[in-house]
C-alpha cells in the first residue's frame, strides 16, 4: 500500500467556486431572493432534474442539448442561494 498525500483542495476549486458565485449573482439579480424553504425546495428540485437529464440523456427537459457541468454549477448555486437567503449565512 502506498501512502500518497491527497491534496484536499484541487487546483480548480477556486475556478468552480467562481462559476458558482457568478451563477448565484446572476440568478439573484434575475429572480430576487428566495422567499421560503418551500420555494427553495422547488427551485433546487428543478435544478436537480435538469442536472439529472443532462447527465443521463445529454439534453434538458425540452430536448435541447445540455451540459452536465453547467447544470451542476446551477444546482450548486441554488443550494448556496438557499443557505444565504433562508439561513442568513454570509461568508
Amino acid at each position: 500500500m502506498t501512502d500518497k498525500a491527497i491534496d484536499p483542495i484541487p487546483s480548480d476549486f477556486s475556478l468552480v467556486l467562481g462559476l458558482i458565485a457568478s451563477e448565484l449573482v446572476s440568478a439573484t439579480r434575475k429572480h430576487g431572493r428566495l422567499a421560503s424553504g418551500h420555494e427553495s425546495v422547488g427551485v433546487i428540485e428543478e435544478e436537480f432534474l435538469e442536472f439529472r437529464s443532462a447527465v443521463f440523456w445529454g439534453v434538458d427537459q425540452r430536448g435541447n442539448p445540455s451540459d452536465p457541468f453547467d447544470e451542476a454549477i446551477q444546482l450548486a448555486a441554488m443550494a448556496v442561494r438557499y443557505l444565504i437567503d433562508i439561513h442568513g449565512v454570509n461568508a
